[in-house]
């Protein structure tokens, strides 16, 4: 019976010196998936914040949307929407410039005449593919005074990165 003791005695207290090892290494893990995953948080906050593009202010517009309406069967469609500033001209004529992804020496081009009286305005170009994701495409809208679009006032230039959203 003595010698049964002693080993139920040994056999408990080994138990607790591998149960307390194992808890070291366990915790020692968990630290390092901690620190793992704090670092993994900051790198994707610092390279996402900083490459997506901040809203662009010009001497009659201010930006307030650039990027892209995504139709299930993978096109999409160039849009552009911009707020008057207090400076802008109570009349316009404005040219938007909207990225070609297929053939970008070629980009959509449309035009419009508008007053400041809107709130907004907007600009949409055709359902197109070969958009790449993570790319950057500049918006262009060019404000001129007259109906030939040959006295130019000013440019406003908006970048927007594409992103794809899942199942386009």
């Amino acid at each position: 019976m003595l010698a049964s003791d002693f080993t139920r005695h040994v056999m408990r207290r080994s138990l607790r010196v591998a149960d307390l090892e194992g808890v070291r290494r366990l915790s020692a893990h968990c630290m390092n998936y901690r620190l793992l995953t704090l670092f993994l948080i900051l790198t994707v906050c610092l390279v996402g914040c900083s490459s997506i593009p901040k809203p662009v202010t010009s001497k009659f517009f201010r930006s307030e949307f650039a990027g892209h309406g995504w139709k299930r069967n993978g096109s999409a469609t160039s849009i552009m929407e911009v707020a008057f500033v207090p400076s802008a001209p109570a009349t316009m004529f404005v040219e938007a410039i909207l990225p070609n992804p297929s053939d970008p020496k070629n980009p959509v081009v449309l035009r419009k005449f508008v007053s400041r009286s809107q709130r907004d305005l907007g600009f949409e170009g055709p359902p197109m593919t070969g958009w790449r994701n993570g790319d950057r495409y500049v918006y262009t809208l060019k404000i001129y005074s007259d109906a030939d679009y040959s006295h130019l006032l000013d440019t406003h230039n908006q970048i927007m990165v594409s992103l794809r959203p899942p199942g386009y």
